[in-house]
Order: C-alpha cells, then structure tokens, then sequence
C-alpha cells in the first residue's frame, strides 16, 4: 500500500498515524498514475489495481434470527464460524483475487480517449464485479453522482505471475498517457 498526500500527491510508503488524515491509501502499482493524474487536475475518487492472490479475512455479522444458530455464514469463502457473546458470529473467510483494474473520477471530469486496451466508463456502467460508492468521512453513502471510470479488466484464467506481468505493461502505458494529457490546472 502507498500514502498518497491529499494536496502535493507525494507518494509514501509508510507515516506516522498522525500524519494520516493528510494522506489518502493507493493500491503501490496504481500509485503514480493517481498522482500524475491529480497533478495535472484529473481529480480521481477510487482506484484498484487489481489483486494476484487471495485474501484471508475476518469480520462478523448478525444473525437474522436470534432464537437458533445460523446453519451458515452469509460471507461466501468462510472457511471458520464461532458465536461471540454479544450474538453475533465471527467468521474467518478467503476472498478470491480481483483482476479488475479501475480508477473513478470525480464527476463531470471530461477524459479524453485512454490508452489501447482500457474502456472508459460512466459509474452507470461499473466494472464487472466492482461496486463503487462513495463515502463521507463517517462511512456514509453520498448522493449518486455519475462520475467517469477508467476500467481494464484481465483475464482470472491468468496465472499470478503473467498477470503482474501484464498489469506492469499495462501500468507503463496507463502512466505514459496521464503524462501526456494536457495540464488542466494551468490557466490559458
């Protein structure tokens, strides 16, 4: 993962915790493209970079009917399932990778054409199996607003390994045109 700072787009590796309200997290393969991006005034929301492996995660949730056990998780992949005291469940479960590359923008963001092999998107036509929503700093929903998606979806059929490969050329070229594009913050 990367900090990316919200006003200068300095990349980081790592920060302090106090520092964090300042920085936003980016996916590391993503990285410079947001930020040559934002420089130049292609302000982004979200992005993924798409992921080679699987996750292993935890959560808990609440039974529908309290009275008897839950016969199983609602979280597809859980792989471990006790009852907390409290009458929720813990769950441990294993996501699969994601291989879905996506960056969204703010709305009303005009892009030109991407770079061969990527499809620009409106938010009404979101990559296939990517929810994106945004969120206030109280993890509240905003209102719908249709905003631009930049997508490049790649094959789960691909081993690890070749898609790193593919997803690195795919980077280099991703970077090579946000460089490109014309510089909205300079004024005429």
């Amino acid at each position: 993962m990367a900090y990316i700072h919200k006003t200068t787009f300095e990349i980081l590796h790592e920060l302090p915790d106090e520092w964090k309200d300042d920085y936003f997290e980016c996916d590391e393969l993503v990285a410079p493209v947001i930020r040559a991006l934002n420089l130049k005034g292609y302000t982004t929301r979200f992005c993924c970079s798409g992921h080679a492996y699987p996750s292993l995660n935890e959560a808990k949730f609440e039974p529908k009917d309290k009275t008897k056990p839950p016969k199983k998780s609602p979280i597809s992949g859980t792989y471990f399932m006790e009852p907390c005291k409290d009458g929720w469940y813990y769950v441990k479960f294993k996501t699969y990778p994601e291989r879905n590359f996506y960056i969204s923008f703010e709305p009303g963001t005009a892009l030109p054409e991407p770079p061969e092999g990527f499809k620009l998107l409106s938010s009404l036509e979101q990559p296939k199996g990517v929810t994106v929503e945004a969120l206030d700093d109280d993890g509240k929903p905003l209102p719908f607003e249709p905003a631009p998606i930049l997508e490049k979806g790649f094959s789960n059929k691909t081993s690890d390994y070749s898609f790193y490969r593919l997803l690195l050329a795919a980077m280099r070229r991703l970077l090579e045109w946000a460089e490109a594009l014309p510089d909205l913050t300079r004024k005429p």
